[in-house]
């Protein structure tokens, strides 16, 4: 089915997160469909999940991290959004910005027992901007397709990149 995100902000729980399931495109309204982190002080929390899922549309809509009000000082690991483990992930469109860690992830884990590598992932017209880790990562993946997507104002974490390639072990946690 299709969820749909009006116009307007929310507040969302990241250590909780919204973790979408297979065959459902979650669409919110161009950039005014805004979606905020709560403040917290956990190293790793992802404000949308796609964890052991196929066929799952995320367009448009604007994600805010919680990197001005991040309430710990340790960890690089608050994302955006993060694919893990996951097939046929369209995204679309949307704007991730000021996150404590990655706008977006793509690979593997084991923290959310999904340690099979995503395949058919696309990211087209996505923003990722001034996230503190990095703009894209993207490890345990195949056919992966960036496309017309922009990565600006990385910094605050190493390795601080706009897109950055790595390995994720079979026992991958992040």
């Amino acid at each position: 089915g299709t969820v749909w995100v009006p116009a307007g902000n929310y507040l969302i729980d990241a250590d909780t997160t919204i973790r979408l399931r297979s065959n459902v495109t979650f669409h919110m309204e161009d950039t005014t469909a805004q979606l905020f982190a709560k403040p917290t002080s956990s190293e790793r929390f992802v404000i949308l999940l796609v964890a052991n899922v196929s066929n799952v549309n995320i367009i448009g809509g604007k994600l805010v991290g919680d990197r001005n009000q991040h309430l710990g000082t340790t960890g690089e690991w608050g994302m955006g959004i993060a694919v893990y483990g996951s097939s046929n992930i369209n995204i679309r469109g949307t704007k991730i910005i000021n996150c404590w860690g990655d706008g977006v992830v793509v690979g593997a884990t084991t923290r959310y027992n999904a340690p099979g590598v995503s395949t058919a992932v696309i990211l087209k017209n996505v923003v990722c901007e001034n996230n503190r880790r990095q703009g894209l990562t993207i490890g345990k993946a195949r056919n992966v397709l960036v496309d017309s997507c922009t990565f600006n104002y990385t910094n605050g974490t190493k390795p601080m990149a706009g897109i950055d390639i790595e390995p994720d072990s079979d026992t991958a946690q992040d």
